[in-house]
């Protein structure tokens, strides 16, 4: 992980995510935060996904989801304790979230709802700096 994610994310001190926050969004925008974060398959890339069906949606689900029962008919005992446990424990609570998050977008696709995704980019974001920088004087 590039540093620079870490200091972005905890440079005001700790975050404690709760429900008021868990869908804030942010932005990173140097090219080995970004290249960082498409390794991660199991972090949805709305881009990627938007313009997808229902049925390339539904089977993106469908897969993510297979990937965790076989990771869970992996271990039939969870009293296992090992490197390898531990390993594809947390893959099956990454990939969770990866679920969590293709549910929102086939919910909001199949209900004709717009997702509210940050747009603020370019001159957006620095229109809405200078605005705040206006109220504060």
């Amino acid at each position: 992980m590039p540093t620079s994610v870490l200091e972005k994310i905890y440079g005001n001190g700790p975050v404690i995510v709760v429900k008021d926050n868990m869908e804030d969004y942010v932005e990173f925008e140097e090219a080995d935060q970004v290249e960082f974060f498409k390794r991660l398959d199991w972090i949805v890339d709305y881009d990627e996904v938007k313009n997808l069906s229902t049925e390339e949606l539904e089977k993106l689900y469908d897969d993510t989801k297979d990937e965790m029962v076989k990771i869970k008919n992996k271990y039939s005992d969870l009293s296992q304790n090992g490197d390898c446990y531990e390993k594809d424990s947390i893959r099956f609570e990454l990939l969770g979230n990866k679920l969590y998050s293709l549910s929102k977008i086939q919910y909001f696709k199949s209900h004709n709802l717009k997702l509210a995704l940050p747009n603020e980019t370019g001159i957006c974001r620095l229109i809405r700096k200078f605005k705040n920088k206006i109220k504060e004087k």
